[in-house]
């Protein structure tokens, strides 16, 4: 993945929530920072287990409501997959991901040239339909939980 120096990003991010008519508030600076320190696509609670060490008046509540107004303006992006926590992720330009499906791990999977062409076939299969955004997900086994498993039958 991409590093991005993150005094820029957090300006670029001043920047986009006053376009948008969104205070910049102390809050909303320390969710949007703490999803940009981390590449673990961290969850609300992980979050809000994160924020509560500083700001001990922040509820729970507040963190959900900062990440789906983030996530509702495009700020950020929601990663979803089946029988785990919605993560979030604050880095928005195209990449796909890759989750263990035995540990939960999200691993960025950079964008590649070849989607460019996948997405206008899928445009045209569907009579010019408007894309607006996209990502798609790996699931699998990573190299850890692989490792753990390689290790457990060789002991037995």
């Amino acid at each position: 993945m991409t590093i991005f120096d993150q005094k820029i990003e957090m300006e670029n991010f001043c920047n986009r929530c006053k376009s948008l008519g969104l205070a910049v508030t102390v809050q909303r600076r320390a969710v949007y920072q703490i999803l940009l320190d981390s590449l673990e696509h961290p969850s609300a609670d992980k979050i809000y287990e994160e924020l509560i060490t500083q700001y001990p008046n922040i509820s729970r509540t507040s963190v959900y409501r900062i990440l789906d107004t983030f996530a509702r303006y495009g700020i950020i992006r929601k990663v979803d997959h089946p029988g785990a926590a919605t993560r979030y992720d604050a880095y928005v330009f195209p990449h796909h991901h890759a989750v263990c499906v035995s540990c939960g791990e999200i691993i960025d999977v950079p964008f590649s040239s070849g989607d460019d062409e996948a997405l206008r076939r899928v445009q045209r299969q569907m009579n010019d339909f408007i894309i607006r955004d996209y990502m798609v997900t790996f699931q699998g086994i990573c190299h850890v939980c692989k490792n753990k498993e390689e290790d457990y039958h060789f002991r037995t």
